[in-house]
């Protein structure tokens, strides 16, 4: 699925399955594509936000040496991308992401 707000791309009338997302607001902009495409159950904070590649989740004690000791230990769960090998684990920012999502009425899909 590819999103965009390139006039000149959605007049290809090959284009692939698309999205043309028009507002300048990223909350509007979630909003519409979440309602063209929605969420599958448990889909979301399970891709690696540098190279999109699926989480996989990881035993604490295989990152240890790579997140901050007080990361280890206030959290139990760890997930890391096989490709960029980036750690992950939910934090403020998970909650700010979903408190986000709830906001704009997706977080049941979240």
């Amino acid at each position: 699925m590819i999103l965009t707000r390139d006039t000149q791309l959605v007049r290809d009338p090959n284009l692939p399955p698309h999205v043309f997302i028009t507002s300048d607001h990223f909350r509007h902009q979630l909003r519409q594509v979440a309602g063209a495409v929605p969420l599958a159950a448990g889909a979301t904070f399970t891709r690696c936000v540098e190279c999109n590649r699926l989480l996989q989740e990881t035993a604490r004690d295989a990152v240890r040496e790579r997140v901050p000791p007080y990361v280890f230990q206030t959290q139990a769960r760890f997930w890391t991308c096989a490709a960029c090998h980036r750690v992950f684990w939910p934090a403020t920012h998970h909650a700010r992401m979903r408190a986000e999502l709830d906001a704009l009425g997706l977080g049941a899909s979240a």
